[in-house]
């Protein structure tokens, strides 16, 4: 399962079994943290290069996940961890994001309930 999390819930290096910097096919910088229950992914790149939001549709409803840039995957199982690292190094930026989307999607489709940090919130500029 995979929720969209603040940045500041990235762990600390004391915190990670193992943390890398990638950067994406783009030049993008990414981060990816380790830890007991999963793993954390984070984009550092230009915010330029990241949506506001996740469209989701779940059968005739539809709603936005917001795009916090940093992203809470929970598995114990290691595969997950590895296969998103070989994503990172060797995707563009939008075919990550796209990636993230399609697991968010996912797991809306199983467990339609979204956490307080998920919730998009239109800011007016």
């Amino acid at each position: 399962m995979i929720y969209s999390v603040e940045k500041e819930d990235f762990p600390s290096d004391d915190l990670a079994i193992e943390k890398a910097v990638i950067r994406d096919q783009n030049d993008f910088e990414w981060e990816i943290a380790r830890i007991q229950s999963g793993f954390f992914v984070k984009f550092n790149g230009d915010e330029h290069f990241k949506d506001a939001s996740f469209e989701i549709e779940d059968g005739e409803s539809f709603m936005l996940i917001r795009n916090s840039g940093c992203f809470l995957v929970n598995t114990p199982e290691f595969e997950p961890y590895y296969d998103f690292r070989t994503l990172l190094s060797n995707g563009y930026t939008d075919d990550i994001w796209e990636g993230i989307g399609e697991l968010i999607q996912e797991r809306i489709s199983r467990d339609p309930c979204i956490t307080d940090s998920e919730f998009y919130r239109h800011e007016e500029q």
